[in-house]
């Protein structure tokens, strides 16, 4: 098949699926106002990504099964997406909005001695490499792919390490206050 041919195909599809696949993704996106916006570039995100494999799928016995469950995998990844950053943004201590802080800034000597008693409890939970990994992600702001970088790894494999250091976090309550004192207690 030709390229001109394939185009002919594609943009058939598009005038065929658009309307349904718009609907599919309304109905995906309900009760999620910021999904729901991106709901355009994620349908453009699923003809492209039929469009980079149309050599396998011109023959496809279900084409419009395939759009509508590349769809869903597309607003999944973006919801995942959101969540983060929505999580990060509540975990923020940047907000240009919120009031001064109440305190000096500054820790004092006693807050240091107690911050850094945590950190050592938390790094004889974890282990160091595991703590300064879920520090980096969780405060530090970077994304799995960017820890995965700075720590040899493969993001998949920062994922499952994120998700076995929320585990035993979860597993020991002392540790979750613990966490929480460490993201807020040295600047409330």
């Amino acid at each position: 098949m030709s390229e001109s041919s394939q185009a002919k195909w594609l943009e058939a599809l598009f005038n065929q699926y658009y309307d349904l696949l718009y609907d599919v993704g309304v109905h995906l996106c309900k009760g999620q106002p910021a999904l729901l916006d991106g709901l355009y570039d994620a349908l453009q995100e699923v003809f492209i990504a039929l469009w980079r494999k149309r050599n396998k799928l011109v023959d496809h016995p279900n084409i419009g099964g395939w759009l509508v469950v590349a769809l869903r995998f597309e607003l999944q990844a973006r919801m995942k997406k959101e969540g983060r950053r929505t999580k990060a943004a509540s975990y923020s201590l940047d907000d240009p909005d919120s009031a001064p802080p109440l305190a000096d800034p500054t820790p004092s000597i006693a807050d240091n001695l107690l911050y850094k008693e945590k950190i050592e409890a938390l790094k004889a939970l974890l282990g160091i490499e595991n703590t300064r990994l879920f520090l980096d992600y969780t405060l530090g702001g970077q994304s799995a792919k960017q820890v995965a970088v700075q720590y040899g790894l493969t993001e998949s494999g920062v994922w499952m390490r994120i998700s076995r250091i929320k585990k035993k976090i979860y597993e020991h309550p002392e540790m979750f206050t613990l966490f929480l004192w460490i993201l807020l207690g040295s600047r409330v």
